[in-house]
């Protein structure tokens, strides 16, 4: 019952929440046990439970330490306490979520503040956010709105943008040559709206932002 809350209107039990998301999202569950992590993972009907020794306090110092590390950019400890983490935490499902297309992960304490879009695959040694979509919360009920859903009978309408000035600059930044590719792509994937080249203005973009459903941008911000 810790996974949701009991908002009115809201699904009730961890089955009706996960029966509100899309067949390509897993879910990863870790909660601390004083010195055990409990991992529980989901996908396609399938569940995966274990139980990791790991002490209380050398999960702090990992995840407190790899934190800090990666704000910092400071590298020096970070590979192992990356791998301790990704060990702990991932690898146990690895083989349950690892075929999904997005992982939505549900931390507990200090696990909370974890980049785990840094934290490396356990198979491909890859950053996480390299090989799966990746969305963190509080709770399953707190991620619903946050996540693909399957469809409630409305269409999906991602809105897809792309900011680069082939050979240029754009705002005196320096152009980003696989920007226009990499929206192009993720359209090919998930279709909606595109704007890239000269038509990416951010007119555009705020006119098309309300009705989107999902929105990706590859470019400088600020």
């Amino acid at each position: 019952r810790a996974l949701v809350s009991h908002d009115d209107g809201a699904p009730r039990s961890v089955p009706d929440v996960l029966a509100t998301l899309s067949s390509g999202v897993a879910v990863i569950y870790a909660q601390e046990l004083g010195d055990e992590l409990l991992v529980w993972g989901s996908f396609r009907g399938a569940q995966l439970l274990a139980q990791v020794h790991i002490s209380a306090a050398e999960l702090s110092r990992r995840s407190s330490r790899y934190t800090e590390a990666t704000a910092s950019n400071t590298r020096s400890a970070a590979p192992a306490d990356a791998r301790v983490l990704s060990n702990a935490v991932l690898a146990p499902l690895w083989s349950l979520v690892s075929g999904s297309d997005t992982l939505l992960v549900v931390p507990d304490g200090t696990l909370w503040g974890v980049p785990w879009a840094s934290l490396p695959n356990p198979v491909s040694g890859r950053p996480l956010a390299e090989t799966h979509g990746l969305v963190v919360n509080t709770s399953l009920r707190a991620t619903r709105r946050a996540v693909p859903v399957r469809s409630r009978g409305y269409a999906e309408a991602p809105l897809v943008v792309g900011v680069t000035r082939p050979g240029g600059q754009e705002d005196g930044y320096p152009a980003i040559p696989g920007a226009e590719r990499e929206a192009i792509a993720v359209h090919a994937l998930r279709g909606g709206a595109l704007l890239w080249g000269a038509d990416a203005t951010r007119a555009n973009v705020l006119a098309r932002l309300r009705a989107a459903t999902m929105f990706h941008f590859a470019g400088h911000g600020s």
